[in-house]
């Protein structure tokens, strides 16, 4: 195993482009959740007109989400694993025990 030294400098680059980048999520999640908005407030306008009631539009919504939610999570507990003896050759050795899936999930 090579020794490296890391200067302050390559730190602070990192740090800062980081923190850009999750800037920059942050900018297109809010985008996102807005024009989503819009959307579902014409679908709630549209479903009040064709008839239905507050607690069929929250029902109908509340099951989406959770459905869409459920389908992730069964998507990450099976493929997680995969995904991460996948990627253990990128990450240094040191921190490979860091990335037990069990420590990660739940």
């Amino acid at each position: 195993m090579i020794s490296q030294t890391i200067s302050a400098y390559i730190v602070c680059f990192n740090g800062t482009r980081k923190l850009f980048i999750l800037l920059i999520a942050i900018v297109n999640f809010i985008n996102l959740s807005t024009a989503q908005s819009l959307r579902r407030a014409k679908e709630v306008g549209f479903r009040k007109v064709m008839g239905s009631n507050k607690n069929n539009i929250t029902f109908q919504f509340f099951n989406r989400n959770t459905f869409r939610y459920t389908v992730c999570c069964i998507c990450i507990c099976n493929f997680g694993e995969t995904i991460l003896a996948a990627s253990s050759d990128f990450i240094p050795p040191e921190y490979v025990h860091f990335l037990n899936f069990s420590t990660i999930g739940f």
